[in-house]
Protein backbone atom coordinates (compact mmCIF):
# COMPACT_ATOMS: atom_id res chain seq x y z
CA UNK A 1 0.00 0.00 0.00
CA UNK A 2 2.81 2.40 0.92
CA UNK A 3 4.65 1.90 -2.39
CA UNK A 4 1.41 2.42 -4.28
CA UNK A 5 0.61 5.66 -2.48
CA UNK A 6 4.13 7.05 -2.97
CA UNK A 7 4.15 6.22 -6.68
CA UNK A 8 0.64 7.59 -7.12
CA UNK A 9 1.56 10.88 -5.40
CA UNK A 10 4.78 11.24 -7.43
CA UNK A 11 2.87 10.55 -10.65
CA UNK A 12 0.13 13.07 -9.91
CA UNK A 13 2.51 15.76 -8.65
CA UNK A 14 4.66 15.35 -11.77
CA UNK A 15 1.72 16.55 -13.87
CA UNK A 16 1.58 19.95 -12.14
CA UNK A 17 4.06 22.73 -12.93
CA UNK A 18 4.62 24.04 -9.37
CA UNK A 19 6.24 20.71 -8.42
CA UNK A 20 8.42 20.37 -11.55
CA UNK A 21 11.38 22.65 -12.22
CA UNK A 22 13.05 22.99 -15.60
CA UNK A 23 16.47 21.42 -16.16
CA UNK A 24 19.34 23.93 -16.04
CA UNK A 25 20.50 25.04 -19.50
CA UNK A 26 24.07 25.65 -18.38
CA UNK A 27 24.81 21.96 -17.95
CA UNK A 28 25.49 20.14 -21.19
CA UNK A 29 24.54 16.82 -19.59
CA UNK A 30 20.90 17.84 -19.30
CA UNK A 31 20.60 19.13 -22.86
CA UNK A 32 19.46 15.78 -24.20
CA UNK A 33 16.66 14.75 -26.48
CA UNK A 34 13.60 13.66 -24.51
CA UNK A 35 10.07 12.98 -25.67
CA UNK A 36 8.05 16.09 -24.87
CA UNK A 37 8.78 18.43 -22.01
CA UNK A 38 10.63 17.16 -19.00
CA UNK A 39 11.92 18.54 -15.75
CA UNK A 40 12.85 17.71 -12.17
CA UNK A 41 10.13 16.71 -9.71
CA UNK A 42 10.82 18.59 -6.44
CA UNK A 43 14.03 19.77 -8.11
CA UNK A 44 15.81 16.39 -7.89
CA UNK A 45 14.03 13.60 -9.82
CA UNK A 46 13.79 13.81 -13.63
CA UNK A 47 10.27 13.15 -14.97
CA UNK A 48 8.28 13.54 -18.16
CA UNK A 49 4.69 12.75 -19.16
CA UNK A 50 5.41 9.07 -19.88
CA UNK A 51 7.12 8.78 -16.50
CA UNK A 52 4.16 10.37 -14.72
CA UNK A 53 1.60 8.11 -16.40
CA UNK A 54 3.70 5.04 -15.59
CA UNK A 55 3.97 6.11 -11.94
CA UNK A 56 0.20 6.67 -11.73
CA UNK A 57 -0.43 3.18 -13.12
CA UNK A 58 2.09 1.60 -10.74
CA UNK A 59 0.60 3.53 -7.82
CA UNK A 60 -2.99 2.64 -8.65
CA UNK A 61 -1.95 -1.01 -8.97
CA UNK A 62 -0.32 -0.84 -5.56
CA UNK A 63 -3.36 0.67 -3.87
CA UNK A 64 -5.66 -1.91 -5.48
CA UNK A 65 -3.19 -4.73 -4.85
CA UNK A 66 -3.17 -4.04 -1.12
CA UNK A 67 -6.69 -5.39 -0.72
CA UNK A 68 -5.57 -8.96 -0.01
CA UNK A 69 -2.30 -10.54 1.07
CA UNK A 70 -1.86 -12.62 -2.08
CA UNK A 71 -2.40 -9.68 -4.44
CA UNK A 72 -0.06 -7.51 -2.37
CA UNK A 73 2.60 -10.23 -2.57
CA UNK A 74 2.13 -10.55 -6.34
CA UNK A 75 2.27 -6.76 -6.75
CA UNK A 76 5.54 -6.58 -4.80
CA UNK A 77 7.05 -9.35 -6.89
CA UNK A 78 6.04 -7.60 -10.11
CA UNK A 79 7.31 -4.22 -8.94
CA UNK A 80 10.57 -5.86 -7.92
CA UNK A 81 11.13 -7.07 -11.48
CA UNK A 82 10.12 -3.74 -13.05
CA UNK A 83 12.21 -1.53 -10.76
CA UNK A 84 15.25 -3.82 -10.99
CA UNK A 85 15.00 -3.59 -14.75
CA UNK A 86 14.72 0.21 -14.59
CA UNK A 87 17.72 0.41 -12.25
CA UNK A 88 19.87 -1.73 -14.54
CA UNK A 89 18.80 0.20 -17.65
CA UNK A 90 19.55 3.47 -15.85
CA UNK A 91 23.15 2.37 -15.36
CA UNK A 92 23.72 1.65 -19.05
CA UNK A 93 25.48 4.13 -21.39
CA UNK A 94 24.66 5.41 -24.90
CA UNK A 95 21.24 6.87 -24.20
CA UNK A 96 19.83 3.77 -22.53
CA UNK A 97 19.58 5.70 -19.24
CA UNK A 98 16.74 7.67 -20.78
CA UNK A 99 15.36 4.82 -22.93
CA UNK A 100 16.44 6.73 -26.03
CA UNK A 101 14.26 9.73 -25.25
CA UNK A 102 11.19 7.96 -23.89
CA UNK A 103 11.71 7.69 -20.13
CA UNK A 104 14.32 9.42 -17.92
CA UNK A 105 15.97 6.76 -15.75
CA UNK A 106 19.10 8.66 -14.72
CA UNK A 107 20.01 10.74 -11.65
CA UNK A 108 17.86 10.16 -8.55
CA UNK A 109 15.58 7.77 -10.41
CA UNK A 110 18.33 5.17 -9.98
CA UNK A 111 18.22 5.51 -6.20
CA UNK A 112 14.42 5.65 -6.07
CA UNK A 113 14.00 2.53 -8.20
CA UNK A 114 16.79 0.71 -6.34
CA UNK A 115 15.23 1.37 -2.93
CA UNK A 116 11.82 0.39 -4.30
CA UNK A 117 13.28 -2.87 -5.63
CA UNK A 118 14.80 -3.68 -2.24
CA UNK A 119 11.53 -2.99 -0.41
CA UNK A 120 9.51 -4.97 -2.95
CA UNK A 121 11.93 -7.90 -2.68
CA UNK A 122 11.58 -7.98 1.08
CA UNK A 123 7.79 -7.66 1.18
CA UNK A 124 7.18 -9.85 -1.87
CA UNK A 125 9.61 -12.70 -1.21
CA UNK A 126 11.25 -12.61 2.24
CA UNK A 127 8.35 -11.42 4.42
CA UNK A 128 5.86 -14.12 3.27
CA UNK A 129 8.44 -16.75 4.28
CA UNK A 130 8.75 -15.13 7.72
CA UNK A 131 5.00 -15.55 8.14
CA UNK A 132 5.29 -19.32 7.72
CA UNK A 133 4.73 -19.52 4.00
CA UNK A 134 5.96 -22.42 1.91
CA UNK A 135 9.71 -22.84 1.77
CA UNK A 136 11.28 -22.42 -1.66
CA UNK A 137 11.94 -25.68 -3.48
CA UNK A 138 15.68 -26.16 -3.03
CA UNK A 139 16.99 -29.66 -3.17
CA UNK A 140 20.72 -30.30 -3.32
CA UNK A 141 21.72 -33.84 -4.12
Amino acid sequence: MLLGVVYLLFGIMGLFDPFVSLPPDRLRFYNMQMLGDWGFLFGWMPVNLVHDVLYILIGAGGVLGALTFSTARSYCRGIFVITCTFTIIGLLPLGADRLWGLLPLFSWNLMFHGVTAMLAYYYGIVYPLDLGGPEPATQWY
